[in-house]
């Protein structure tokens, strides 16, 4: 299979260094740090520091603003922009938002919101490279069910005077990047079966955030919102058991049965 490159770029924002990458650029990030600490003059040490920070800051974000703009993926000022910004967020500049119930209802909305938009964007793009018409046809409803959830929540996210998109979701990234990785499996029937699998984590993990936001909209008197939340995650929880079925019926007996190694024909002596 093929990934297209809208579909890279999308998963592009998980991060685009190897785990390896990221540890070689602490480690020279430090010593580079270090080195300044110790010698060379004024411009020497300012020189080290600044490719020691940067260094260190690439590993601890696991993305080079500079080699997005190698791959093309974005230009340089917007690669070291984003790389700045993936700093930012490992501080906690979103979290230091939170001080009460209310402002961490919005932050869980805004971070739902997030991971419907990145589904969406994923299950359009799966539901081109399943082998099983039925699975296409789930991926397809859902995406569509979903991009009318976001709209919702970002109507619910602006009515209470919130950004819709200022709390991104990486936990939804890092599970997405993971289902990308089973959608490069070459067998078209166990790749099917591995996507329904990750794609079953990701509702889960859907299911525990509704949960979640239900549980505290209802604490602050929400009472609609809660109702509202806890919908959400009963259809998640419906989802996942239409999957389930796919997957028992059809996709796991077609992986298992396309795995098994093929019998040579027996070749009858003349």
């Amino acid at each position: 299979m093929v990934m297209r490159r809208g579909y890279a770029s999308h998963f592009a924002r998980t991060g685009n260094l190897t785990n390896t990458e990221r540890l070689l650029s602490m480690l020279a990030g430090l010593g580079l740090t270090v080195a300044a600490l110790r010698r060379g003059g004024p411009l020497q040490r300012l020189g080290m520091s600044t490719a020691g920070l940067s260094l260190l800051s690439r590993g601890a974000t696991g993305y080079c603003g500079m080699k997005a703009a190698v791959s093309g993926e974005r230009t340089l000022r917007e690669g070291i922009a984003e790389q700045l910004r993936r700093l930012r967020d490992l501080r906690g500049s979103a979290a230091a938002h939170i001080h009460t119930m209310e402002s961490m209802l919005i932050a869980e909305l805004q971070e739902l919101h997030s991971a419907e938009a990145q589904l969406v964007q994923l299950l359009d793009e799966l539901a081109d490279t399943t082998r099983h018409l039925p699975l296409q046809q789930q991926l397809r409803s859902y995406a569509t069910e979903l991009a009318s959830r976001r709209e919702d929540l970002e109507r619910m996210l602006v009515s209470d005077g919130a950004d819709p998109r200022e709390h991104p979701d990486q936990a939804m990234q890092a599970l997405i990047h993971e289902t990308w990785k089973m959608s490069q499996i070459a067998t078209p029937n166990l790749r099917d079966a591995a996507l329904v699998a990750s794609l079953q984590r990701i509702i889960h993990y859907k299911i525990a955030g509704y949960g979640t936001v239900a549980t505290y909209a209802k604490s602050l008197g929400r009472v609609d919102d809660a109702a509202r939340f806890a919908e959400y995650a009963d259809r998640e929880k419906e989802v996942d058991g239409e999957l389930t079925e796919l997957a028992k019926s059809r996709l796991n007996p077609d992986a298992a049965l396309e795995s098994r190694p093929r019998t040579p024909p027996e070749v009858r002596p003349h």
